[in-house]
């Protein structure tokens, strides 16, 4: 009679008893968010349940201040925004509760000297100054987005010689010739204006819609 060994067992699996925890976060520690509502993110080592995620952010008199929590689920990412304006100042940053596929659950991790200088702070900004600010909206330094904030929140605090340009397509510096060209000309009105007193342009104003800026570029590439 033929014998045949029998096939060894594959060795069960070791059940999963790792909880999810932080792997990077945004801003690091000691890092400052430049905005006074700018997101704050912690990523997660494994996908979780986001409707388990918990997170708080406190001011450093201990204070909880009302934020928003969303979960990115395709970047494992947990994103706070504070819900109001806060002052510049160091805070902490609780993320928690996160739950994964096989029920572990997160212990609560903190963030500690997450600092916050928001240049709305600062009073002198709003004053009798005038502003001219330049963004592009693929700046991958600077989230153009926190332009249109402040923005926004000088307009709603009153000011009015503030003027924001931006450019499509362009990063952290201007690289098309034509955008480069916009930008030099209308850097000389501003301070033709207000500098020598120059007539004032339309632009200060009323801006420039779409099809005027598509005109004024192409005419600039000639």
């Amino acid at each position: 009679m033929d014998t045949y060994p029998l096939a060894a067992a594959a060795p069960a699996a070791l059940p999963d008893r790792a909880p999810p925890t932080v792997v990077s976060r945004y801003p690091g520690d000691g890092g400052s968010a430049t905005s006074s509502s700018s997101r704050i993110t912690a990523t997660l080592s494994e996908d979780v349940d986001p409707a388990s995620v918990r997170a708080q952010l406190v001011d450093g008199a201990g204070k909880q201040v009302p934020a928003d929590v969303d979960y990115n689920p395709a970047a494992r990412t947990v994103v706070l925004t504070p819900q109001d304006s806060v002052a510049a100042g160091t805070y902490k940053v609780t993320v928690s509760n996160a739950k994964d596929a096989t029920g572990n659950v997160m212990a609560p991790v903190v963030l500690e000297n997450v600092d916050r200088e928001s240049a709305i702070a600062h009073d002198e900004l709003f004053g009798p100054v005038v502003l001219l600010m330049e963004f592009g909206d693929a700046d991958g330094t600077v989230d153009w987005h926190q332009g249109i904030e402040f923005y926004n929140f000088a307009r709603r605090a009153g000011k009015q010689d503030f003027v924001l340009l931006v450019y499509p397509g362009e990063d952290h510096g201007l690289r098309k010739k034509e955008n480069q060209i916009d930008y030099h000309r209308r850097i000389l009105q501003w301070f033709g204006h207000w500098l020598k007193g120059e007539p004032e342009p339309d632009w200060f104003e009323k801006g420039v819609s779409w099809l005027e800026r598509k005109r004024i570029l192409e005419g600039s590439k000639q």
